[in-house]
């Protein structure tokens, strides 16, 4: 039941933003509406109250329950007040293996409260988050809408002292490791950022001399994120040479001649994806952005967002061209908040210079573009979900067919395309398909954005040929490990764990080579795992991200994933386990595996066997004894 309290109504004076939220989008789509007034409620009240609910249900034409049905989905909504500074830390892997789990301790001796609590003043509250994408900046404290990367003990008593006095830091940036109670007011980290100031780029790669780097060319360059220094720099002619040299119909060839597949994972033909398209029919047809980017280990789109938003936006106007959607949406995560901010700074820069809206750089193409935020839920990422939040629905998948081309948004045709794939398109039209072919390898064209984290000398995001090798992106750009490594997950969370050793640090990081040796390439989301740490640990915190992201609509998850398989851990590390459970543990992931509605269960049980498949040992050491040397962790090189 939702608590009905007497409250002035929010929207009364605020007739302008309530008009021009529901003009983002069309007229048969105000549900999609739902969201950003949930978000301006709670950025004024630091909640959404009962009240608050009834007041949206009957602007939208909806049921107060329909409206707290969907809110209760998403973990970064709350229905109680959260303290005037909200902290949310991340606890997922990359952040786990940085400290994350010592810095909560820290935190709760320090404010008292312990997870979900607010302090008696209502100044402080403390939330255990899953991956808050600052995998190469780890550990991660996120201030209300505001990212304290690398915090260690000395720079979290600095923060929470100048909280105290009302005075909230400018964000940080550490490009390697804990400075005591140092501050220092400088852009967010983007893990790898170039030496005073200077484009990246600077180490070439061994692996194929053609390479140059493109879409990461500026990231962390002052002013990239801004239309001048965007244009100054070649910004917008790909847009214009598509819009006035090339038919859409050329612009899908050369996207399909480039062998560029989708970069958010599943690796799908870009140019074979926009093809799919129907013939225009007079209808509304969309271009839909992912850049609800969720998994652990991946936080490669999060800088393109916030340091290079007009190459987003002009890929997207390339793309709306090829496929003759006059409408696009940008989906970006919730907690992504500096990213929402620039890209929609951009978007309106753009639209100034008539490069979005109507008749776009005087043609007779018109696009525009709605930028939406999300809420932290990882299944998002999933298309047909993501299409489900945008219209205002609890982010469950779509049964397909249909597929989006055929009825996507709103019941017209849509393609989704990740962040790079669309700024790939960018260079694609700018140099041509060849070029772009000429790097990489066979079944894996052009250059791509790997990020690497956990205990290397250099995290961060690097743009490198298709094909280069992982012992290329660990020693030669990242530094190598700082500790002796025991395995490294290739392509983030849900794809395969392999072993540290030659054969595999030698394997070609493309799609073909990883798939032949039990592997994905997946996001391209790298995480070295020390020799130090538990695998059956590492694995209990991943099964429980993958738990918690459920969203509950399939039993194989809902049972499986979301309630069985942490469980299993949890007894296993609390040394309750046997030889029996382990077995057990291998024979439910088998049959969970390819049986649920949507790839979210495999995400979790790929990664839970392939850890079983390397490393048995240590699940059978703590069945059969427990953890009478843990958390020393030295017992399976015995």
């Amino acid at each position: 039941m939702i608590e009905l309290e007497v409250a002035a109504p929010f929207f009364a004076d605020k007739q302008g933003l309530l008009a021009e939220i529901l003009a983002r989008y069309p007229a048969e789509g105000r549900r999609s509406a739902l969201m950003p007034l949930l978000w301006e409620v709670q950025n004024a009240e630091r909640h959404v109250s009962g009240a608050r609910m009834h007041e949206i249900a009957e602007i939208l034409g909806i049921t107060a329950t329909e409206v707290k049905g969907v809110m209760s989905f998403y973990s970064t909504f709350h229905e109680r007040p959260v303290g005037t500074y909200h902290l949310q830390l991340c606890s997922t892997l990359s952040c786990a293996l940085a400290g994350s789990d010592e810095l909560y301790g820290q935190l709760v001796e320090e404010l008292g409260i312990v997870n979900g609590e607010r302090d008696r003043e209502g100044r402080f509250s403390l939330q255990r988050v899953e991956c808050l994408g600052s995998c190469g900046s780890a550990p991660v404290l996120q201030v209300n809408d505001t990212y304290y990367e690398r915090v260690g003990k000395g720079r979290c008593q600095t923060l929470l002292a100048a909280l105290r006095r009302g005075e909230p830091p400018e964000p940080w940036r550490e490009r390697g490791g804990d400075t005591e109670g140092a501050v220092e007011a400088l852009p967010l980290a983007t893990g790898c950022a170039p030496p005073e100031g200077e484009p990246r780029g600077s180490i070439l790669s061994r692996h194929d001399p053609r390479y140059q780097v493109t879409m990461y060319r500026y990231m962390g360059v002052d002013g990239a994120y801004e239309l001048d220094f965007y244009r100054s720099h070649g910004g917008y002619t790909a847009a214009r040479k598509a819009l006035t040299e090339l038919s859409p119909e050329q612009v899908v060839d050369e996207v399909k001649a480039s062998g560029l597949r989708g970069r958010g994972g599943a690796g799908f033909p870009t140019g074979l994806k926009w093809s799919f398209m129907p013939p225009p029919d007079g209808g509304p047809r969309y271009l839909v952005c992912n850049a609800d980017e969720s998994e652990p280990g991946s936080f490669k789109d999060r800088y393109v967002l916030e340091d290079d938003p007009h190459q987003l936006i002009e890929g997207m106007i390339i793309a709306a061209y090829a496929m003759r959607a006059n409408r696009g949406f940008i989906y970006v995560r919730g907690e992504y908040f500096l990213g929402y901010q620039r890209t929609l700074a951009a978007m309106a820069e753009a639209r100034a210079a008539g490069l979005l809206g109507e008749r776009i750089m005087g043609t007779d193409f018109s696009f525009d573009i709605t930028l939406h935020r999300g809420a932290g839920a990882y299944i998002c990422g999933e298309e047909t979900a993501l299409m489900n939040s945008l219209e205002g629905l609890r982010a469950s998948p779509r049964l397909k067919p249909p597929f989006p081309a055929q009825a996507g948004m709103y019941g017209r045709p849509t393609t989704i395309n990740n962040v790079t794939s669309l700024t790939s398109a960018v260079h694609i039209i700018n140099q041509g398909a060849a070029w772009f072919a000429s790097m990489g390898t066979e079944d894996s064209k052009g250059t791509k954005l790997y990020q690497i984290s956990g205990p290397v000398e250099r995290t961060g995001v690097y743009e490198m040929p298709m094909g280069a090798t992982f012992r290329e992106l660990v020693y030669d750009f990242a530094g190598g490990p700082t500790v002796g490594a025991k395995a490294f997950i290739p392509g983030g969370s849900s794809t395969p764990m392999l072993p540290w050793e030659d054969r595999f640090l030698d394997l070609p990081m493309d799609y073909g080579n990883l798939a032949k040796n039990g592997s994905m390439l997946g996001t391209g989301g790298v995480i070295v795992i020390p020799r130090e740490k538990c695998i059956v640990d590492a694995l209990y915190n991943l099964v429980r991200f993958y738990a918690h992201e459920s969203c509950g609509k399939c039993t194989p998850c809902r049972e499986g994933v979301a309630h069985w398989m942490p469980r299993m851990y949890q007894k296993l590390l609390a040394g309750l386990g046997t030889l029996q459970d382990v077995d057990l543990l291998e024979e439910v992931a088998g049959s969970i595996r390819g049986t649920a509605f949507c790839p979210l269960a495999d995400a979790c049980v790929m990664p839970v066997q392939a850890s079983l498949k390397w490393f048995r040992d240590e699940y059978e050491y703590l069945a059969e004894h427990g953890r009478q040397k843990y958390p020393s962790r030295e017992w399976w090189q015995a």
